[in-house]
């Protein structure tokens, strides 16, 4: 018999996590947790346009994060959005016997 869960979904298992070296673990925890800071911070100290273009990512960011687009107005105006779904095109998505737009 084949594992299937409550929505008849194949039940597969997960694999055993592999063993970390001690290497593995020292280079991944102590090498880059001490170097990267002290690359990060050399190159921020020596390189302009390193400061330049960390400066201008993280506006664009925090930017983004204050304004994010599905709060303009064009997502919300109600009037708008009845057109765009009455359009020939927008017809291939919406329910013929409903006249809803086919939920995922």
């Amino acid at each position: 018999m084949i594992p299937t869960d409550d929505n008849n979904q194949l039940i597969i298992p997960h694999p055993p996590p592999q063993p970390r070296s001690f290497h593995q673990v020292v280079i991944f925890y102590a090498v880059i947790s001490i170097f990267a800071p002290l690359f990060l911070s050399y190159k921020c100290i020596t390189d302009s346009f390193f400061r330049n273009t960390l400066s201008s990512i993280y506006s664009v960011i925090s930017y983004a994060t204050a304004n994010p687009i599905t709060k303009g107005w064009y997502f919300q105006n109600k009037d708008l959005l009845q057109k765009l779904w009455n359009l020939p095109s927008a017809q291939a998505y919406v329910d013929q016997d409903t006249g809803q737009p086919h939920l995922e």
